[in-house]
């Protein structure tokens, strides 16, 4: 299995993934995360996307970015816990000198 399919399971497991609410034919109302996540790794995560978004240049930008544009900012966050997951199982994504840990 690929870096990115476990990137993706990981970011359903941790409730950062987004789903369309659907019943049918029809869909009602915003996509959402899913409630049956793992509450302690997604808290973690919320305060690792918090501090990021505060000490990282990239997503800094990318957050003020998003927000201009008219997003929610609880959905910028989540984007950015998402991007945190992925950049995780996927060092080479990461620029220049920067490095994430994650210490259990």
């Amino acid at each position: 299995m690929d870096s990115t399919a476990d990137s993706r399971k990981l970011a359903c497991y941790s409730g950062v993934a987004p789903f369309v609410y659907q019943s049918g034919t029809s869909i009602r109302g915003k996509t959402g995360v899913s409630k049956f996540a793992n509450g302690e790794l997604k808290r973690t995560l919320h305060m690792a996307a918090i501090s990021s978004v505060q000490h990282n240049p990239e997503l800094h930008e990318y957050y003020q970015r998003k927000v201009q544009e008219g997003k929610n900012k609880m959905s910028v966050i989540n984007a950015v816990r998402n991007k945190l997951l992925h950049r995780r199982r996927n060092p080479n994504v990461l620029s220049g000198d920067e490095t994430l840990s994650f210490h259990p």
